[in-house]
């Protein structure tokens, strides 16, 4: 093993001999679809790079080439709690002396037959078997940090957040500990918040812990992090029980928990780790201070490498698509609270030292050309409804270049909305969608480019679409992001943007998109709008 500073898991991959096997994944669903178990590679990988892997996946040249379906199903009104749900060897038998994962039917697992599951009670007597390794990683999998602290023993809360106060009606205020990335927030805020949660990350590093020093292979125990009714949307495969052939839903990939979150809103304050903390001024000359801001080129493509990252390079995220997706979250507002960052008036210079192509997931401690790098679980949501319009108008334009504008890594469709409190500290019912959720609206922006003009385009959630279009100098181009943000906050506080044309969109109006498209086309010719 070539690292000494983040946790490493075993895993092992079996070579493709199927046929067709992206043209019929079912087939490889089959025992001889691969070489046979007893000739599987094995390869320690930092246990941050799970979040890169699913049981099934189709990798080749250390490239992921498919991630196919299986079979699907859905388990509606489970009941997880100690009655219903056990830890289990994936190499166990029942009184019968039937195993619970046939090897005739599912051999993958030859080498591993001492690894632990999780197996639910369903009716008829038959079973849902979960890995322990895939619960950890859909529950807790949201950033290669969090991920990665759930492996060192022993695990305190301090290592996961600070300050947690949940008021009696629900509201979450949470502070996340150093180096945790946002995306982890509901993760933790689920942990702070409950106490079979709470068990469930303690029960990972512990189990590790209690092999490790009684000598034996280590394996990692995992319950759910919760107690109650939930439906599960899973991909896997189901293996016979006896006679009967459908038995057992072996699951190679979570999808869904629909299980609610110990809170009803969540707002949590980041902190900054020690390469983010402001330079204190005394202690660089002018001179220092510019060399110390340099940053390097981007390379066009980069490697995660398993070594340890540099200590001197700063740390980078990179998104990781095929989001977890939890329901219970899609009308409960999250809202971040960022620390303030002292900022400097010199010029940061790009491109003055050569790309850093390598990355490493886990903390830094080499001198190596690596960065360090953080994966977090990006939110690949679905087109919002309120959009589907806009985007039939923005395709419809003739020689047109647009691109959606993010505030970050971690945004999909739609930017934040500055949540802005008003001197009773209420918020303004203006900022909320007016339903039973309550939410706040939603915003996304576009950048548009035509006949050599720019403009940002932002659209607003709200019973009547409002659309505000507003044109960008050259020099603005280049902050179109940051402006975007700017109007989003012009929005809330009700301070338009000067030149700005604004389209509101009737609920009932005929052809909406082609009223959007005639609009835009009338009003991108000009320089300056009114």
């Amino acid at each position: 093993m070539t690292r000494r500073r983040h946790p490493s898991v075993l895993i092992y991959l079996s070579k493709v001999v199927a046929s067709t096997p992206f043209e019929n994944p079912k087939s490889l669903l089959q025992p001889d679809c691969t070489l046979p178990a007893s000739q599987q590679t094995k390869r320690w990988v930092s246990v941050g790079t799970t979040l890169l892997l699913r049981i099934g996946d189709l990798w080749q040249d250390q490239t992921l080439l498919a991630r196919p379906n299986y079979e699907e199903a859905t388990f509606e009104n489970l009941t997880i709690d100690r009655e219903h749900t056990s830890l289990v060897k994936a190499g166990s038998s029942f009184e019968n002396g039937q195993f619970l994962l046939p090897l005739a039917q599912h051999p993958w697992h030859l080498n591993n037959t001492h690894s632990y599951c999780i197996r639910v009670a369903l009716p008829e007597n038959r079973y849902l078997v979960v890995p322990c390794m895939e619960l950890i990683r859909f529950y807790f999998g949201s950033s290669s940090e969090l991920i990665s602290r759930l492996f060192e023993p022993p695990l305190a809360r301090s290592s996961l957040h600070g300050k947690a106060h949940l008021s009696p009606i629900g509201n979450m205020n949470l502070e996340l500990a150093e180096r945790i990335p946002q995306a982890s927030a509901e993760d933790v805020a689920r942990i702070a918040g409950s106490e079979v949660a709470w068990r469930a990350a303690a029960l990972i590093p512990s189990s590790c812990l209690k092999a490790s020093t009684a000598g034996h292979d280590v394996y990692p125990q995992a319950i759910f992090p919760f107690e109650g009714l939930t439906t599960l949307e899973v991909t896997g495969k189901w293996l016979p029980q006896g006679d009967v052939d459908h038995g057992t839903f072996l699951v190679f990939q979570l999808r869904s928990c629909s299980h609610p979150f110990p809170f009803r809103a969540l707002r949590f304050k980041l902190s900054l780790s020690a390469s983010q903390r402001p330079v204190k001024r005394d202690t660089l000359s002018p001179t220092q201070e510019v060399r110390s801001r340099r940053s390097s080129a981007k390379p066009k493509s980069s490697t995660l490498r398993e070594q340890d990252a540099s200590s001197s390079l700063g740390p980078a995220t990179k998104p990781v698509f095929g989001r977890r997706r939890f329901p219970d979250l899609d009308n409960k507002p999250v809202k971040a609270t960022r620390p303030i960052q002292t900022s400097s008036s010199q010029t940061v210079y790009a491109g003055s030292v050569p790309a850093v192509a390598d990355m490493a997931v886990g903390s830094p401690g080499s001198s190596q050309r690596i960065r360090s790098v953080s994966l977090v679980d990006a939110k690949q949501d679905k087109l919002p409804s309120f959009l589907n319009n806009v985007i039939l108008a923005l395709a419809a334009i003739e020689a047109t270049q647009v691109r959606v504008l993010k505030s970050g890594d971690e945004e999909d469709w739609t930017i934040p909305t500055p949540m802005l409190v008003n001197e009773d500290g209420v918020l303004p019912n203006t900022l909320l969608i007016s339903n039973e959720s309550h939410r706040p609206r939603r915003v996304a922006s576009f950048l548009i480019e035509k006949n050599g003009e720019s403009a940002v385009l932002t659209a607003f959630e709200a019973l009547h679409l409002m659309l505000l279009l507003c044109p960008l100098s050259p020099d603005e181009a280049e902050k179109s992001t940051s402006i975007a943000l700017e109007i989003a906050k012009s929005f809330a506080t009700r301070v338009p943007r000067p030149n700005s044309a604004v389209l509101f969109v009737p609920k009932n109006k005929a052809a909406p998109a082609e009223f959007i498209r005639r609009w835009l086309d009338a009003k991108l010719g000009c320089c300056r709008f009114r």
